[in-house]
């Protein structure tokens, strides 16, 4: 019998473990973050974790064997919801009429999963902890089970025995598989903070310097090769200044400054515009399949934007800020993509020299007011 429990447990923990690696950013977060599609293989999964579980029964009499065919179940409800829990129970259901055909142990067994499948489903969908979901989930399969279990067995002395050796081996590897999946959770969560870490500014939320030259590698390379993005535009800009905000207002209000800034920008840019804070006070924008022409537009968009708002530092204090703008084109103004951040910087630099609050234009190896406020410079 230990062999045999052995051999269920490592059934569990290798389907999870494989189940895991294509899940590892959803299934351990919230069952509401999986599709449709991913439901239906969760769903999949624990009919094939069932199938494996009658493979393997542990018989504790020479007449008597248990499996855990309630677990799977208990899986998919939890971390797949209610599409995955009918998906399994259909599963383990069709398997069960295979076996023993159209008889009275099938018809039993569809009662029984039945009953399973809808009590795991209410308790999957209640707002509690995931900790008390396993709990009342494990002890409603061993009411049911162990009803089952009396209808079935009818020597009172046998019947004794047998549940004791059923409770004692359900509770045993339900634990054991619950602590697995806690462990899968607390290694995922950090996974995905430190990739998030790695890619996100923690004060804005937009792209940091990373993540913004992981993009632009990839988008130059699809522009250099045709592929749907023809041209690529970049804006750089700085706020004017902003070292006398933090010596005045302290870096607190600095901070709020810039916050407000990334949200001025999420809300003027394009939905697929890549946002970025490259450090400091200075941020990009990566304007996919914008022509210079459209650029200078976003570009003093966002300059009049930022120029108008009014920077709330404290609940008596509000400032207003300027920022001065580069901004370079590839392919009509920059001749070589891997140029185009240091010429918008260039951009930037000479925006800064003439005083601020103005956009320069890169256009070849010269540099022009990009915008007179009104009208573009032809």
């Amino acid at each position: 019998m230990i062999i045999e429990f052995f051999i269920n447990s490592c059934v569990f923990i290798t389907s999870i473990s494989v189940l895991s690696i294509f899940f590892k950013d959803k299934i351990l977060i919230s069952k509401s973050s999986t599709t449709i599609r991913e439901k239906l293989f969760i769903g999949m999964i624990g009919g094939l974790l069932e199938i494996l579980l009658i493979l393997f029964p542990i018989k504790v009499m020479p007449d008597l064997s248990i499996n855990f065919h309630a677990l799977p179940i208990i899986l998919s409800s939890i971390y797949g919801g209610t599409l995955s829990t009918i998906v399994t129970t259909v599963i383990i259901n069709v398997l069960f009429y295979l076996i023993f055909r159209f008889s009275i142990v099938s018809i039993f067994f569809l009662v029984i999963n039945l009953f399973l499948a809808i009590g795991f489903i209410f308790i999957s969908n209640t707002k509690t902890t995931i900790k008390n979901k396993w709990v009342y989930s494990t002890l409603y399969s061993l009411v049911v089970s162990s009803i089952g279990s009396i209808i079935l067995i009818k020597n009172t002395q046998l019947l004794v025995q047998f549940l004791i050796i059923y409770y004692l081996n359900n509770l045993l590897l339900t634990y054991f598989v619950y602590k697995f999946m806690e462990h899968l959770s607390k290694a995922f969560e950090a996974y995905r903070t430190l990739r998030t870490e790695a890619s996100i500014d923690f004060l804005t939320g937009l792209n940091n310097v990373r993540q913004f030259n992981k993009s632009l590698h990839r988008i130059s390379i699809a522009v250099q090769k045709k592929e749907e993005i023809q041209y690529l535009s970049l804006i750089f800009l700085d706020i004017d200044y902003f070292k006398e905000i933090n010596d005045k207002y302290g870096h607190g209000s600095g901070d709020i400054v810039l916050k407000n800034l990334a949200n001025i920008l999420t809300n003027t840019c394009r939905a697929f515009d890549i946002i970025s804070r490259n450090g400091g006070e200075e941020f990009s924008v990566l304007l996919l399949n914008c022509p210079t022409a459209d650029a200078i537009q976003v570009a003093e968009r966002i300059r009049q934007n930022v120029e108008a708002y009014s920077f709330h530092i404290s609940n008596k204090t509000t400032i207003h800020i300027t920022i001065s703008i580069g901004v370079s084109t590839y392919p009509s103004l920059t001749n070589n993509i891997d140029n185009l951040l240091s010429d918008a910087d260039t951009a930037l630099y000479k925006a800064k020299n003439e005083g601020r609050n103005k956009i320069i234009l890169y256009k070849g190896n010269s540099l022009q007011n990009g915008f007179n406020r009104y009208n573009i410079v032809p």
